[in-house]
């Protein structure tokens, strides 16, 4: 919407929408103040999310009154947060209440000020708007330091004489019946000028080509707009002019509020600060914001250049001994010494800036990468020189981080923070330069990225679950699916899943989600038995972290009851050795799940040496070998020794056996020899997706059941099922092949057979 005047146009924006809002409904419980003569003192308008209490409008006459900046005001739960803490509960029924019901009210409470006075306070209020768009607006009067605290009318009148906004308030033709004191300084013109006298239209400078202001209030509430006006005087200034109307309960409209505003000198400090960069004002040199806003300019200009730059990080280890030794007075001697050593250094080259503290950062422009570290070597040692401040002498001891664009990033975020990180791998190992080239720099990088995001990965769906197979040795059917974690972060990519358990352990994530990759899995074997599956089992991983917590055992017990998954069709394989072994958390965990009916299952059997310790004090009732140890069958005669006693000594211990890592038939021929129960690995299936893996399952039901057809008295089952009418070979080796029935394999010494349990699975 605009509006059209001599040589000018006046706009209204969005913002100028919810400004005249929320001055409406100010000004309008301000009249409703003034009509039943409340005492009041100074007045603040606001406006609130009801949703969350959120300051989202605050006058200016806060900060002066409260003694907090506005911007505070916005942050979430500040208001709420300032209030009387004996007010707290009963101003947010108030509200509450309030905008259930959609009235106005008026409230008193106390608020605590930045220098800890409580003020009383009253508060007149309306909720406007209504869903997503509501708002609770109003305008705040300090009505004294006691409760009940009567002023004089006089004092009351004060917010609207001395309002820092030029105001006036007309009758309902437009008429001006009250100019305060900020309108006279503002316009030139003395209130009795303008009483009785001037109509707003007439003020607003209205003309016969465009709509009278008033007819625009009138219509839609509000007019708002700019423009350059002129004094008496002669002098021009930038004016905002708002116009309300003020309706009565029936909706008649009884007058106007005009509320003015001097422009120019706030455009003026915009423009000098979007113009001018920002400085520290200890050392003169860029702050981080005008460095990075410097930075990103270069960038921009290089564009299609093969120019370089290079961001260097620079830190000087001796403003803590400096700051406890001689106070900040020689620390701010010290960085300023620095600040001007390196403005000499930089010339026509490079600009500098003041991160924080003793850390500075030095942008050096068109060198070619040899250059870079020539300059580099160069500026610490320069930085080396003693600096001299007084009767001392200190060495600085700098160290330096770079970076360079656009091998090592082309933005300045990144290039900064690159820079930060090369220097943080030179502080750990003790080195004066560190670049960002350097791989091991490049891995902190990428982990300290990772530590920090872990945390939310699970919340943004970026884990997912892969399963391997676990088919049992000679019938060669899929027993188990182990559940096995992957993350793919969205810039860095698939991250290596021992990487994925180790942060997560690192970082105090762990149970979070391994309690997810429980869930998960679970659900998902339950899924598969109710497909017709009935005897998988989930194998999920379980950092001996987690068997740390009290209510681990607990835990899983609730995932099993909320998946229906029954225990029996859980394995835990413990993973991990960073717990304490003698733990008597851990040994009252794996009792307290075994005796649930969950299996145990030790990892890494023949890898670790603590393995023995652990078979014979935990009630596991499986191991798995190694794949260290079974990628070498065949290959070492050793690791074919080693194999076969961890075989015999699981054996006598009463536990099953599963071999990890296998490839090839020899291996899984030579393990069937020596009494392995079931092998993990290529040789089975690579870890699939569910839905490749829910595939997988499928042909193996067929597969398996076909392998048997030969060898197996099928007919013989199908007679004591079918009886008389029981089909022919043939047929049942189709159904067999189609899916139809799938006969459960039973093991009789060495051989296979099919007993009377097999299983219909419809469609005959």
């Amino acid at each position: 919407m605009s509006f059209k005047k001599t040589n000018c146009e006046w706009t209204i924006t969005n913002h100028d929408l919810f400004l005249c809002s929320t001055i409406k409904e100010a000004v309008e419980s301000f009249v409703r103040g003034r009509q039943s003569k409340m005492a009041v003192g100074e007045g603040i308008v606001w406006a609130t999310d009801p949703r969350t209490t959120r300051v989202t409008f605050i006058s200016s006459q806060a900060e002066r009154i409260f003694g907090y900046r506005r911007e505070a005001w916005h942050a979430e739960g500040f208001w709420s947060d300032h209030v009387y803490p004996e007010d707290q509960a009963r101003l947010l029924r108030f509200r509450t209440a309030q905008v259930d019901d959609g009235v106005d009210n008026i409230v008193e409470n106390r608020m605590l000020a930045a220098d800890g006075t409580v003020l009383w306070v009253s508060d007149s209020s309306r909720v406007v708007g209504s869903g997503a768009d509501a708002r609770l607006v109003g305008m705040l009067f300090v009505v004294g330091g006691g409760h009940g605290a009567e002023l004089a009318w006089e004092k009351s009148d004060s917010a609207f004489t001395h309002n820092v906004d030029g105001m006036v308030v007309t009758d309902k033709s437009g008429l001006v019946l009250h100019a305060n004191l900020a309108f006279s300084a503002l316009t030139g013109r003395a209130a009795h000028e303008v009483e009785g006298k001037e109509s707003l239209d007439a003020l607003l400078g209205s003309r016969d080509d465009i709509e009278s202001v008033t007819t625009v209030a009138q219509t839609r509430d509000f007019w708002s707009g700019e423009w350059w006006c002129r004094r008496p005087s002669g002098h021009s200034y930038l004016q905002q002019a708002t116009v309300i109307a003020v309706k009565k309960d029936v909706g008649e409209i009884s007058g106007y509020i005009g509320v003015f505003r001097d422009l120019s000198h706030e455009k003026s400090l915009l423009a000098r600060q979007k113009k001018a960069p920002c400085y520290d004002p200890l050392t003169g040199l860029l702050t981080p914001a005008g460095l990075k806003d410097r930075l990103r300019d270069l960038l921009v200009s290089d564009v299609g250049t093969e120019s370089q730059l290079a961001v260097m990080a620079i830190e000087l280890n001796q403003l803590d001994y400096l700051l406890r030794a001689f106070g900040h007075g020689a620390g701010d001697r010290f960085l300023t010494a620095v600040a001007h050593r390196m403005s000499m250094l930089a010339s026509d080259i490079a600009c500098v800036g003041r991160d924080a503290g003793d850390t500075f950062v030095m942008i050096v422009q068109h060198r070619d990468g040899s250059d870079f570290f020539a300059f580099a070597k160069t500026l610490v040692h320069e930085l080396s020189l003693p600096f001299s401040l007084g009767q001392h002498e200190v060495n600085a001891k700098p160290q330096l981080g770079i970076a360079i664009s656009p091998a090592h990033g082309t933005t300045a975020e990144l290039l900064i923070s690159h820079a930060h990180t090369a220097l943080q791998k030179a502080k750990n190992e003790g080195r004066e330069i560190q670049d960002f080239r350097d791989e091991s720099v490049v891995v902190h990088s990428r982990t300290q990225q990772l530590r920090t995001q872990i945390a939310v990965a699970c919340k943004r769906s970026e884990f997912r679950l892969v399963y391997e197979a676990q088919r049992q040795l000679g019938s060669r059917k899929i027993i188990a699916a182990e559940a096995l974690l992957r993350w793919k972060h969205p810039t860095l990519g698939e991250i290596l899943p021992a990487n994925v358990i180790k942060l997560a352990e690192e970082e105090g994530h762990i149970t979070e989600i391994g309690m997810w990759v429980l869930k998960q899995a679970c659900a998902q074997i339950r899924r598969w038995q109710e497909m017709g599956h009935t005897q998988l089992r989930a194998t999920v991983n379980v950092s001996l972290h987690q068997l740390l917590q009290a209510d681990f055992a607990p835990a899983v017990m609730e995932v099993l009851h909320e998946t229906r998954l029954a225990p029996e069709f859980l394995e835990l394989e413990l993973v991990g050795g960073g717990a304490n072994l003698n733990s008597r958390m851990i040994e009252t965990s794996m009792v307290t799940l075994a005796n649930q009916g969950i299996t145990l299952v030790l990892d890494n059997f023949g890898a670790e040496s603590a393995f023995l310790t652990r078979l014979c004090h935990w009630p596991v009732k499986k191991v798995k070998i190694d794949r260290t140890l079974t990628q070498h069958i065949h290959i070492c005669s050793r690791s074919n020794a080693v194999i076969q006693s961890l075989i015999a000594l699981a054996q006598g211990l009463g536990v099953e056996i599963v071999a990890v890592g296998v490839e090839t038939a020899d291996q899984e021929r030579f393990l069937d020899i020596q009494g392995c129960h079931a092998i993990q690995g290529n040789a089975v299936n690579r870890p699939l997706p569910g839905t490749d893996f829910q595939a997988l399952l499928e042909r193996d039901a067929i597969e398996t059941t076909r392998d048997l057809v030969d060898s197996v008295p099928v007919q013989q089952w199908a007679s004591t099922v079918y009886g008389s009418s029981a089909p022919g070979m043939e047929t049942l080796r189709s159904w067999i092949r189609e899916g139809k029935i799938v006969p459960e394999p039973l093991k009789v010494g060495r051989k296979w057979l099919v007993p009377l349990t097999a299983r219909y699975m419809g469609g005959m």
